[in-house]
């Protein structure tokens, strides 16, 4: 969020701050290469497990806060978390099969690959990207939405789909590629379908066959995020974020 202040008003101020984050991110990190705080530990005295994308996050902003710094911890942090996840979880097929997890490890595969060119980072990271669009729903009403994973495929979560096609979006620029352009509007498509004035529709599961729709809880970080894509994208909407800022 600050790295996409400073791109915008160019003020040293949001850098810095991005630094201060980036720094906190990187004394985060242990010895294995995982990071703190990626299984909610707060909640559990004996944290057990990872969660993928709590990993990759992270790892994604301190190859982006290199890039505008050229600070080699925060592209050896990153690079090493990326290296833990991928040999902790790749089967050869994919990481955790849960798509919005594994598309934003692809990412941070494709944009370490992006600085130091190393094959092995590319073919990973394409394999993750293309083998999740078979998850991808070709007919039917949640044409374009993606089933949640190989191993929970009741599930249709529009805001995790709004991730995960951000994902794609980011592989294609990073690349300077089109490879997944018609993934992509195919998915904005749904998203659009599913944007209403209260924001993003929930979920659906399937139930005896049939989809069931559960529009609420609405929520505002899925909502922002969609307005983020549609802006890039040049689609409208009807939703409004400002009028849910408070003062």
């Amino acid at each position: 969020g600050y790295l996409q202040l400073y791109s915008k008003f160019q003020e040293p101020f949001y850098l810095q701050k991005a630094e201060a984050a980036g720094a906190y991110l990187c004394s985060l990190q242990k010895s294995n290469g995982q990071y703190l705080y990626d299984t909610f530990e707060f909640n559990s005295s004996k944290p057990q497990g990872l969660t993928l994308i709590h990993n990759a996050l992270p790892s994604i902003a301190l190859l982006d806060l290199y890039q505008h710094t050229k600070n080699q911890r925060y592209l050896l942090t990153a690079k090493k978390n990326i290296r833990w996840f991928t040999a902790r979880l790749w089967n050869g097929k994919y990481l955790t099969g849960c798509g919005n997890q594994d598309l934003c490890a692809a990412e941070a595969l494709l944009r370490l690959y992006a600085v130091e060119k190393k094959p092995v980072y590319k073919e990973r990271g394409l394999a993750l990207a293309d083998i999740h669009l078979q998850l991808q729903l070709q007919k039917g009403p949640l044409t374009g939405g993606f089933l949640r994973g190989f191993h929970e495929q009741n599930l249709v979560i529009p805001w995790y789909d709004a991730k995960t096609v951000d994902s794609y979006r980011a592989i294609d620029e990073v690349l300077s590629t089109e490879r997944y352009a018609s993934p992509i509007q195919n998915t904005l498509s749904f998203l659009q379908r599913n944007m209403s004035l209260h924001g993003l529709h929930h979920w659906y599961i399937k139930h005896h066959q049939q989809w069931k729709s559960v529009p609420q809880p609405y929520l505002i970080a899925p909502s922002g995020l969609l307005l983020d894509l549609f802006s890039q994208y040049r689609l409208k909407t009807s939703f409004n974020l400002e009028k849910y800022q408070h003062a």
